[in-house]
């Protein structure tokens, strides 16, 4: 049987306030930490209000489907202030200018498409853009393909860290 792949094109363009319900809808049907789950998710705190958090660094995806634009793809970037520097792990990096990726997400049958690089690429650029020395980002061990696709865009592992009873693995690109 052959594999469906959707053939329109991906569009990526800044969040705006009117997408929010579809940002939610997208995260309340993608599993957490790359795993199937049986219950909607609940939309993370930061990103009920995503303007105020991100204001110029929220991005999404968009492709035609059959029933018009679907949104099918997130991403949330930042400059990293110097109070957050301090709940970084020791090992994260200590440059003047670097921001963070704090999400990239992708509608579960969307993935393996190039989303999420479009929207990794989107966040790096960005970061450029903005004079930074560097992008760091972390994900979870059990997202196996997530981190092949960071060390693919060329991000170096840093180091992994516990959250709770999730390791995370911390990657950088310097720019």
């Amino acid at each position: 049987m052959p594999e469906h792949r959707p053939a329109a094109e991906v569009v990526i363009r800044a969040y705006e306030p009117a997408d929010l319900e579809r940002v939610r809808w997208l995260f309340a049907r993608t599993p957490p930490w790359g795993r199937t789950y049986p219950r909607p998710q609940a939309l993370p705190d930061d990103l009920e209000d995503i303007s105020g958090n991100y204001p110029d660094g929220a991005f999404v995806a968009l492709q035609q489907d059959m029933a018009g634009e679907a949104l099918v793809g997130f991403t949330a970037v930042s400059l990293i202030s110097r109070e957050e520097k301090k709940d970084l792990p020791e090992f994260a990096p200590r440059r003047e200018t670097f921001s963070r990726i704090h999400w990239v997400s992708v509608a579960p049958e969307r993935w393996r498409l190039g989303i999420g690089r479009k929207l990794t690429q989107v966040s790096v650029d960005w970061s450029r853009e903005r004079g930074c020395e560097s992008v760091i980002l972390e994900t979870t061990v059990q997202q196996e393909a997530a981190v092949a696709l960071y060390e693919a865009m060329g991000f170096q592992r840093l180091g992994i860290s516990q959250d709770g009873p999730w390791r995370q693995v911390w990657l950088e690109l310097v720019l």
